[in-house]
């Protein structure tokens, strides 16, 4: 039973942990109807990942490089930014700010909620709505929301002028994470998603690796996955990450990212490593550099990316709906159910799944 617990505190060593079950494990799982669920993990063909560009410390494994499961139309990005928004605006009260978002309903039956943390230009970026979008048609309710009070830094400002800074010292911590907390509870009473997800671009996606590590429950929102891709100036939150991370967290990153350091990687990479209670993903895509997979349009790794994405929410969202009791607490009610689409294809957009 400590290995099938295992199994699911840890995603990354989820092959190496099921491949050395012992036989008493073996028939713990089997006696407790667990048996299949494991078994899931172990049969599944493992795609040709080939090497990783960040090296795991002896004994924690990381998810190699993917070429991504094959993905679906919702997924293709040559749309990306040109094809008309799915959703619509609306507003909700953060303290006493009236802050605008972009919501767009998951198609089919919802998965849950994620709200989607822009990059610096803002949430009106096409872009930026087009993968909402994408995640909406992957089974997803998604906000995102104006975090900038529709005063976002403008494309193609200098973000080396000393201006940059002064703007974005506005938009402190303190003022993002009532947001944060506020479109969670959108997503929860007015959307009726159970479960919330955070995903994040750039200056979002360091937004997304600091959910990882706030408090978890009545103090905070519930995260039910972080997903954070290329996230600049995340040094000052590595020893957070190592200490205070509980949500489980997938960090995608451009081997060619001209903002990230590939020292900044590495620390990254080591400080997700020492995290004992945090379920982490890191992945670096080859040739890939600084907002590929929102801005990438239809490249094979913006769509490799993408799939990613999805496939880490909904395997995310199905353990979290079924994660197994804390040591030393009661056992599940039933066992869980893995996700059809685990290392395969990204589920379309459809009522069955």
């Amino acid at each position: 039973m400590r290995a099938f617990q295992e199994v699911h505190r840890r995603f990354v060593t989820v092959m190496e942990e099921v491949a050395t079950i012992s036989a008493d494990d073996m028939k713990a799982l089997k006696t407790t109807g667990k048996l299949e669920y494991a078994a899931t993990f172990k049969e599944e063909a493992i795609p040709d990942f080939g090497p990783t560009s960040v090296e795991a410390e002896p004994g924690c494994a990381v998810v190699p490089l993917g070429v991504g499961p094959p993905v679906t139309a919702a997924c293709v990005g040559a749309a990306f930014g040109e094809a008309a928004p799915l959703g619509g605006e609306v507003q909700f009260m953060a303290g006493s700010e009236n802050v605008g978002a972009y919501l767009t309903w998951a198609q089919g039956v919802s998965r849950g909620g994620v709200v989607l943390v822009g990059d610096i230009y803002g949430f009106a970026l096409p872009q930026t709505r087009s993968f909402a979008d994408m995640l909406a048609q992957n089974g997803f309710t998604v906000m995102v929301p104006d975090f900038f009070a529709g005063q976002p830094w403008q494309p193609g400002a200098d973000t080396s002028d000393p201006a940059f800074g002064t703007w974005a010292a506005q938009w402190a911590e303190p003022r993002t994470d009532g947001l944060l907390q506020e479109a969670a509870r959108y997503l929860e009473s007015e959307c009726s998603e159970s479960k919330v997800g955070v995903l994040g671009f750039c200056w979002g996606g360091k937004v997304a690796v600091r959910c990882a590590t706030m408090p978890q429950g009545p103090a905070g929102p519930q995260w039910a996955a972080c997903t954070s891709l290329y996230a600049t100036r995340v040094e000052d939150l590595l020893m957070d990450l190592q200490e205070e991370a509980k949500a489980p967290l997938m960090s995608v990153w451009g081997e060619d990212d001209e903002h990230i350091p590939k020292e900044t990687l590495e620390k990254f990479n080591e400080a997700c490593c020492k995290a004992p209670k945090c379920t982490f993903l890191n992945r670096v895509y080859p040739g890939a550099g600084h907002g590929f997979a929102h801005k990438g349009g239809d490249t094979e790794v913006a769509q490799q990316a993408r799939a990613a994405c999805v496939q880490w929410l909904q395997m995310q969202f199905a353990a979290d709906a079924a994660a197994p009791a804390e040591e030393g607490g009661a056992a599940a009610a039933a066992p869980p159910a893995a996700p059809d689409d685990l290392l395969g294809a990204v589920a379309a957009a459809s009522p069955d799944i």
